[in-house]
C-alpha cells in the first residue's frame, strides 16, 4: 500500500505536548517541509509527477540562473543605495539560495533578505513549489473524510451547494452553462450586475464582471448586449469549459474606496490545531487589478490584517518586489490603508472558522471572504493557498507566525508515517 493511501487510515491525534512545538524545529519548518517533499517523494502526488521529476533533477539549476539574471538588474542598484550591499554580494546570496538551498533565488528580493546582515536564512520560509505540488495534499490526507468524500473546493457549483447545506453565507449560483446548454436557477437575479467564472478553477482565472446598464442591457466583452445575447454567449463559452453566473456583490462602504469596480476580498488562513479545531493564523485584504478594467496594472495588492484588532498594515504587490514597493496608501485609489480597521472583523474571522468546521476534512485552507453591506459573504475556499505572497505581505516567515508550530506538528506526523528524514542533507538535492 502506498504512502498516500496509508495517510487516510491514520487516526487524528491531539495529545502532543505544546512544548514539542518550540525550539529549532519550528524555526526550520520550511526546510523540514522541503526535506519531506524529497525524502518521502511527495512530488509523485503532484498533478504532473513526471514534470516534477524533470524540474527537480534537470531544469531547476537553469531556472535558478535565469531568475538571478532577471531580478538582479532590476533591484540590485536600489538595494545597494538603500542598504549598502554590493551587487556582487547580492548575487552571491541569490546563488546560495538557488544552488545550495534549492530555493527560488527571487526570494532574496521577494522576502527582503537584504534587510538582515549575514548569510541568507530561508529555513523558516515555506515555499510555494512544494506546497502546490504535493505537500499540502498529503497534509489533507491526514484528515478523516466527513462527507463520504472530500468536496472539491475548486468546483464553484459544488462548493456553493455545500455552503447552502451547511448554512454558510455564500454567493448563490443563478445560472449554469455546460456543453452548450444553459440552465437558469434564479431568473429574477438576472436583473442586476452579474459575475461569470469557470465552474472549476482557481482564483480569478477566467472570471469576468458583467455590468447591467440602466436600459436593461449588459456590458460584455467591450460591447453592449441584450440579456438574450449575453446568455447565448455564455452558453457558447461553455463548450470550452462549464461556466456559472452569480450576482455581483457590492463592497461594504467602509472598504469600497480601496477598489473601483472589483470586489475586495479578505484572505484568511485557517489550520487544524492541536485540539483538532480550526485556528486562524493569517489574514490579509486583497484587491485584484486584473478585475479592474480602468487600472493600468495587473498587480495583486494586499495588506496584512492584525488577527485581534482587524487593523491593517502596509500594502504591497505580488510582482513589484523592490524595497520601495510598500504603500501606506493604496497605490491606485490613493486611499489610506495602514492603520485602517476592517469593519465587522470579528464576524469575518468567525465565518472563516465556521467554514473550516464545515469542511473539516482539510488540514489548511485559504478562505476568501467579501464584506458586503449585508455582512461577510464566503466567496471560495482554497485547498492549496499560496504561501509565498502570504509571507511577503506579513514580512515574516511562516515559522515566526502562528502557522509555524502547527505545520511543525503536522510535519512530524508525516515523518512518523513515512520514516525519518534525518539522513537527508541540509541542502535538498
Amino acid at each position: 500500500m502506498s504512502f498516500l493511501s496509508n495517510l487516510g487510515r491514520i487516526p487524528v491525534t491531539t495529545g502532543r505536548e505544546p512544548d514539542r512545538l518550540r525550539g529549532d524545529r519550528v524555526e526550520a519548518v520550511g526546510v523540514q517541509g522541503r526535506r519531506l517533499f524529497i525524502a518521502l517523494k511527495i512530488w509523485r502526488y503532484s498533478p504532473q509527477p513526471w514534470l516534477e521529476r524533470f524540474y527537480w533533477h534537470t531544469f531547476k539549476p537553469v531556472f535558478a540562473a535565469a531568475l538571478i539574471l532577471w531580478y538582479t538588474p532590476r533591484y540590485a542598484m536600489i538595494v545597494r543605495r538603500c542598504f549598502g550591499i554590493s551587487v556582487f554580494e547580492q548575487i552571491v546570496q541569490q546563488c546560495r539560495l538557488g544552488f545550495r538551498d534549492w530555493v527560488n533565488p527571487r526570494c532574496y528580493y521577494f522576502h527582503e533578505h537584504y534587510r538582515k546582515t549575514g548569510p541568507v536564512d530561508c529555513d523558516g520560509y515555506v515555499m510555494r513549489h512544494e506546497c502546490k505540488e504535493g505537500l499540502i495534499k498529503v497534509l489533507h490526507k491526514l484528515r478523516p473524510t466527513i462527507h463520504g468524500k472530500r468536496i472539491n473546493l475548486g468546483h464553484k457549483l459544488r462548493f456553493a451547494q455545500a455552503c447552502i447545506r451547511f448554512g454558510l453565507p455564500a454567493v448563490p449560483v443563478i445560472g449554469i452553462a455546460s456543453r452548450g446548454r444553459m440552465k437558469i436557477l434564479d431568473r429574477a437575479a438576472l436583473q442586476g450586475d452579474l459575475f461569470m467564472k469557470p465552474e472549476v478553477g482557481r482564483g480569478a482565472v477566467g472570471a469576468r464582471a458583467i455590468r447591467r446598464r440602466a436600459d436593461g442591457s449588459f456590458e460584455y466583452g467591450g460591447r453592449t448586449v441584450t440579456l438574450a445575447t449575453l446568455l447565448s454567449r455564455v452558453t457558447l463559452r461553455s463548450r470550452i469549459a462549464p461556466q456559472i453566473l452569480q450576482p455581483m456583490l457590492q463592497n461594504h462602504p467602509g472598504l469600497a474606496d480601496l477598489a473601483d469596480r472589483s470586489l475586495i476580498t479578505i484572505r484568511i488562513i485557517t489550520c487544524i490545531g492541536l485540539a483538532d479545531q480550526p485556528v486562524v493564523t493569517h489574514a490579509m485584504l486583497r484587491t485584484l487589478s486584473k478585475l479592474e478594467p480602468n487600472w493600468p496594472t495587473g498587480e495583486e495588492y494586499a495588506a496584512p490584517i492584525d488577527l485581534t484588532s482587524g487593523r491593517m498594515g502596509m500594502m504591497c504587490g505580488d510582482s513589484m518586489i523592490g524595497p520601495l514597493d510598500w504603500f501606506e496608501f493604496h497605490p491606485i485609489t490613493r486611499r489610506p490603508v495602514t492603520g485602517r480597521v476592517v469593519p465587522q472583523w470579528a464576524a469575518i474571522r468567525a465565518l472563516a472558522v465556521a467554514a473550516h468546521h464545515a469542511f473539516a476534512d482539510r488540514m489548511i485552507v485559504g478562505w476568501d471572504i467579501a464584506l458586503t453591506p449585508e455582512g461577510p459573504i464566503l466567496i471560495e475556499g482554497n485547498s492549496y493557498p499560496d504561501t509565498e505572497f502570504l509571507q511577503r505581505v506579513h514580512r515574516q516567515p511562516i515559522a515566526a507566525s502562528p502557522l509555524g508550530p502547527l505545520l511543525d506538528f503536522h510535519f512530524s506526523r508525516l515523518v512518523e508515517i513515512g520514516g525519518e528524514v534525518r539522513s537527508v542533507p541540509s541542502a535538498v538535492p
